[in-house]
């Protein structure tokens, strides 16, 4: 949006001003992901404001659909939210995002397709591809660490571990 903020930040009332200033001749559309933890900590005033600005499109994005029943019904009335509903991955989706990732950032030959497949199994079961990136980023340190050229059978159940832990 061609405007320089500072490392430490705005004050609320400085950022809606720049926003104002900046939605007053350009439409904005603004994504919010995992607004339900937002809401729920903001009780709400932040995304009522957004919505009521002219030239602004909200996109609010929540993992736990059910949550958004507790937003304040003057919220809900003028939001007039229209749910669009993603299915859970499936292994073979979870299986060609992972391959990207994978491509992308490891080594040539650092997993097998074998336990590529094996994680793609373990996340499809919540269909979550945030805990398949969490299981191969730590089955990569743990390979890493072990100072392993490869990442085993065991660096991926022992990763599943840990991040079941720290879920």
């Amino acid at each position: 949006m061609g405007v320089a903020v500072p490392s430490s930040g705005w004050q609320m009332t400085r950022l809606k001003q720049e926003l104002e200033r900046i939605i007053a001749s350009t439409p904005v559309l603004i994504a919010i992901d995992e607004v339900d933890t937002l809401l729920f900590k903001e009780h709400e005033p932040l995304i009522y404001y957004l919505n009521r600005l002219s030239n602004v499109t909200l996109v609010l994005v929540s993992n736990r659909f059910e949550d958004l029943s507790g937003v304040p019904e003057r919220a809900k009335s003028s939001l007039q939210p229209i749910p669009v509903i993603f299915s859970p991955y499936e292994a073979e989706e979870l299986r060609n995002i992972l391959k990207e990732r994978v491509k992308a950032g490891f080594q040539p030959r650092a997993l097998s397709a074998k336990l590529l497949d094996l994680v793609a199994e373990k996340a499809s079961e919540s269909g979550d591809v945030r805990l398949a990136f969490n299981i191969l980023l730590t089955a990569g340190v743990l390979a890493d660490q072990s100072n392993a050229e490869e990442i085993s059978e065991k660096h991926i159940n022992e990763a599943e571990k840990i991040v079941a832990y720290t879920q």
